[in-house]
């Protein structure tokens, strides 16, 4: 047991080694859209709370910006890096990216016990902690400021209070489960069905249909729900917003199976999915055998259900490392039981298999990083300077402005790409063709005056010659270099206040 402790202690020091330095260019390498959205937020909750007098024109940039997006789930990430905020002196996006790795490292303890308790073998619980934390995917969303981590870090500590049994360790599971579901909800569709699987003896089942023990599952699941039950009360939009995930006609679309299978094998190669189903089957026996496939079948269950996102959202498949990893294990076990508990000296040829596998994932290439220009940082930080911080600005920059809103402090609008004007302006709603619009005609949209006009993706301004002409005619540069251009739209080419 003490080799085991030392083991997974050298391997959580290792994930930490390969997940610095963490950079404040980051967040533009993995669905920065998302990330930027939980730094905002926390943003705005840290500004309630500061020590310090934050400007109001700070605070309204950032509260405008959060009351105009909408999420599914509770800020528990944006509240914890606003109290670390708080205790460290000032904001600071490095804490926000810290605490994701802590989430990420916590959890793989807890499933490392969780695979040692259910093979009876620490060799086992190494394996599935090497695949949790040195395959690239994890490397990368760990490196992220996402919900995903902590929902998982809670979920995992579940399943292995479940693990325990007992009505501590059951009390424990409801407890835990419940911060799960309320971080994200979509755990509740691992988490439920896996803590099922860990009961020990289904040949029984019959025993459990009692009045007293259905009672004990009623109050087990009530507890596990009500986090989120009360959140989802205060929140009415949330069901609308949810249902919006799930698109029967995409199972039709050729389409969208190829997209899901691009973001599933971009984060777990085909080789370690083969390796992993085939573990789940071979090489798990008992309850182990059980809580692989039950987890594989819920993460089936999962892409069905929000089958809008598992094809366009690369963060979606986070849900499923626990299920890899574990499943992974099972070779481990099934070693184990070929013959390498009996050997005398057990402890090198466990040490090497993991060590390899270490080496193994950390070869395999990268797939889900996202090639960025770290000096973006310093455009959107001198276009907002530019802009006076202004609230009423259009952009055509990337990931829906959100970069541009952190770093440049505004609240921008986006101009659409010339994609998404041919994507979605080609028919109306009875499928008659559309006239183009004019830039100007897309400009007089919004219902106030716009101030200034930022591009930062200066290839698309490129693609939209129009646009291009339009600013020309009706702004003035007031600041610009090789990454980015702010038109002040309330002054013409003659110098007047337009």
């Amino acid at each position: 047991m003490r080799w085991g402790w030392i083991g997974a202690a050298a391997l959580l020091i290792g994930g930490l080694i390969v997940r610095l330095p963490l950079t404040e260019s980051l967040p533009m390498a993995f669905s920065a859209q998302r990330q930027y959205y939980s730094a905002l937020a926390a943003r705005a909750i840290y500004f309630q709370i500061a020590a310090e007098p934050i400007p109001d024109w700070r605070r309204e940039v950032v509260n405008a910006y959060v009351r105009a997006e909408t999420r599914t789930e509770p800020p528990f990430i944006e509240t914890a890096a606003a109290l670390a905020y708080r205790i460290a002196g000032g904001e600071d996006i490095h804490i926000m990216l810290a605490l994701t790795v802590v989430y990420w490292g916590i959890g793989g303890v807890f499933l490392y016990l969780l695979a040692r308790d259910l093979a009876g073998s620490a060799f086992v619980g190494w394996v599935a902690l090497a695949v949790y934390l040195f395959l690239p995917y994890t490397i990368t969303t760990t490196r992220a400021i996402m919900t995903d981590p902590p929902a998982l870090m809670f979920m995992l500590a579940a399943l292995w209070q479940a693990r325990r049994g007992g009505r501590w360790g059951w009390g424990l599971a409801a407890l835990a489960g419940g911060l799960a579901i309320w971080v994200r909800a979509q755990t509740a569709l691992f988490l439920l069905p896996a803590c099922l699987a860990l009961i020990p003896d289904w040949r029984r089942w019959q025993r459990f249909l009692t009045p007293y023990r259905l009672a004990w599952a009623a109050a087990w699941l009530a507890v596990c729900a009500a986090p989120f039950a009360l959140y989802a009360v205060g929140n009415p939009a949330l069901s609308d917003r949810a249902g919006r995930n799930f698109v029967p006609a995409l199972f039709a679309e050729e389409s969208f199976w190829r997209s899901w299978w691009t973001l599933l094998n971009a984060a777990f190669p085909l080789a370690l999915l083969i390796a992993a189903a085939a573990g789940a089957l071979i090489g798990w026996r008992g309850v182990g055998r059980r809580l692989a496939l039950i987890l594989w079948l819920s993460y089936a269950v999962y892409g069905a259900l929000f089958n809008f996102h598992i094809h366009t959202h690369p963060y979606y498949q986070s849900l499923f490392v626990p299920a890899v990893a574990l499943s992974a294990a099972g070779w481990a076990a099934w070693l184990e039981r070929r013959g390498l508990a009996r050997l005398r000296w057990r402890l090198p040829p466990r040490a090497a298999l993991t060590a390899g596998l270490c080496a193994l994932l950390l070869a395999t290439p990268d797939r889900v990083r996202v090639p960025h220009d770290p000096e973006l940082i310093d455009a959107y930080r001198a276009a907002g300077e530019a802009a006076n911080h202004s609230m009423r600005v259009l952009a055509l920059t990337q990931e829906w402005g959100t970069p541009l809103n952190y770093y440049g402090e505004l609240f921008v609008r986006n101009y659409p790409s010339r994609f998404i004007i041919e994507m979605y302006s080609v028919m109306d709603n009875q499928g008659a063709a559309v006239a183009p619009m004019t830039p100007a005609e897309r400009v007089a949209l919004y219902d106030f005056p716009i101030e200034y006009f930022i591009v930062t993706d200066l290839g698309e301004l490129a693609r939209q010659p129009d646009l291009q002409a339009y600013l020309d005619e009706n702004g003035v540069v007031i600041a610009e270099n090789h990454l980015y251009q702010v038109y002040d739209l309330r002054i013409d080419q003659s110098g007047e206040q337009s």
